[in-house]
């Protein structure tokens, strides 16, 4: 009895505990039915969530790994086109830039500028992880 209970303790913790790109590369998660990608660069993600139900809409963020604490103004540079985030597909003008911006990480790095610091993130593993085309994603916005 007493090694179940340590072994249902090991598994919740496992179970709770975030999930871990490996840092540098895109990673494609999916969960309750949405899909998420995400890339980490130090103790940062930049994070797309890809609602397919009805009751939100998808947006871009930028997340603090440790905290879990979303960012609240920062801008997103990904060749000579900037985003400013967080990204809000709940609108007509936020899905269109919801969908650029993501078209955009797929083929190229992103530079993320806030609070005065500068953090360049990766465009490896975007191309396969993220899906080509607004209707291939099926996320919803708007």
């Amino acid at each position: 009895m007493k090694s179940l209970l340590i072994a249902l303790c090991a598994l919740t913790g496992l179970a709770s505990s975030p999930v871990q790109a490996a840092e540098g590369r895109w990673t494609h998660g999916f969960g309750q039915g949405n899909h998420e990608f995400f890339v980490d660069q130090g103790n940062l993600r930049l994070y797309v969530s890809c609602l397919t139900s009805e009751d939100a809409a998808s947006s871009i963020t930028l997340l603090d790994i440790p905290t879990g604490r979303e960012v609240t103004q920062f801008k997103v540079k990904v060749g000579q086109q900037t985003w400013d985030g967080p990204v809000q597909g709940g609108s007509r003008v936020g899905a269109d830039n919801y969908f650029s911006l993501l078209e955009a990480l797929r083929k190229g790095p992103a530079t993320v500028s806030f609070a005065g610091k500068t953090v360049a993130f990766s465009a490896t593993g975007a191309a396969q992880a993220i899906p080509a085309g607004r209707k291939a994603t099926m996320c919803r916005a708007f």
